[in-house]
């Protein structure tokens, strides 16, 4: 009899030790990847929308939405636009935030880019004011270039219209040989031709 007893005991000890292991198992997947968290913040969902010249570059299912640098969502998704009988020239993006974060029309949101093929993430640098962004809203966006990234937009736009600039003077001393052979002399211009 004793030894029946034994074996139930056994039994319920092992039968507890699985049942505790299990548990502190789900709690440290929980911890690890903030599943509570997931479960129990309320997100809104927010459409914007990206050219497909501009492109978005690494961007992703999963991908980070981040407001000043700080993680408050992800993307749900990033498809193109297909509208029938057209050409695509839109990336519908839809990502979801904490629903306690409000975005307006006007906000400034830009896809940055990781160095190395690391994820893009969608940056959102003010949440704009005045008419207040619902899920319905198609919000814009736009894409920024690493030189952007380092120095900011303003930098950058001013270095794209300066290689614009190089660009036209270039054509110009090229179609025009004169202009070319007056600054650089006709043996130099006579290599440049060649």
């Amino acid at each position: 009899m004793s030894q029946k007893r034994d074996k139930q005991r056994n039994n319920v000890k092992a039968g507890v030790f699985v049942l505790l292991s299990l548990i502190l198992g789900l709690v440290v997947i929980s911890v690890l990847t903030n599943l509570w968290e997931t479960i129990t913040v309320r997100t809104t969902r927010y459409h914007a929308l990206f050219s497909v010249e501009d492109g978005v570059s690494t961007l992703a299912t999963g991908s980070k939405v981040r407001l000043g640098g700080l993680a408050i969502g992800s993307v749900a998704s990033v498809t193109p636009a297909i509208k029938k009988d057209s050409p695509i020239s839109v990336i519908d993006v839809y990502f979801d935030i904490n629903a306690d974060i409000s975005l307006y029309t006007n906000l400034h949101l830009e896809v940055h880019s990781g160095l190395l093929g690391s994820k893009a993430w969608l940056s959102i640098s003010d949440v704009g004011s005045g008419e207040l962004a619902t899920s319905e809203t198609e919000l814009g966006g736009t894409s920024t270039t690493m030189v952007g990234q380092f120095l900011g937009s303003e930098a950058d736009e001013d270095i794209r219209q300066t290689l614009a600039a190089f660009r036209k003077i270039s054509t110009a001393l090229t179609k025009d040989g004169d202009a070319l052979r007056m600054i650089l002399g006709d043996e130099k211009a006579d290599e440049i031709f060649q």
